[in-house]
């Protein structure tokens, strides 16, 4: 038996959806399931940004549910590509010109844009409900 690793309509719709939303038209943003992701059972999505030639890469775990965790999934993804290009700049800019160990500065600086993310992504999936 065969899974299916397709990423269905329905998050599809909802992809473009959230681009128009975020204003991330000028973004290629490609979709792909996986059953675990960087060998992490509880990791729901990853994302990776391209700022350079405007691509996004998002992976989704694919037990993905059409409902509001899914959906805050998808957005919370969506803005890690949307910070990519401020992510872009801190890597070529500012971490050579700090004098700590580059795994440290990653490390720090995720556990402090992690949070601000998810709390991002979940606000914004409310509002989006709340609207008429």
């Amino acid at each position: 038996m065969s899974i299916d690793l397709t990423a269905p309509p329905w998050l599809l719709s909802k992809c473009s959806l959230w681009i128009e939303r975020l204003q991330m038209g000028e973004w290629d943003v490609q979709i792909k399931l996986a059953l675990v992701l960087n060998e992490d059972p509880e990791c729901r999505g990853t994302a990776e940004a391209y700022p350079d030639i405007s691509l996004g890469r998002i992976e989704l775990r694919a037990d993905i549910e059409d409902n509001a965790e899914g959906e805050t999934t998808l957005v919370h993804e969506l803005l890690h590509i949307k910070h990519g290009r401020i992510d872009d700049v801190i890597n070529r800019v500012l971490e050579p010109q700090i004098n700590v160990p580059t795994p440290m500065v990653k490390s720090v600086y995720r556990l402090a844009l992690e949070p601000f993310i998810d709390s991002l992504s979940k606000a914004l999936v409310k509002l989006a409900k709340e609207e008429p």
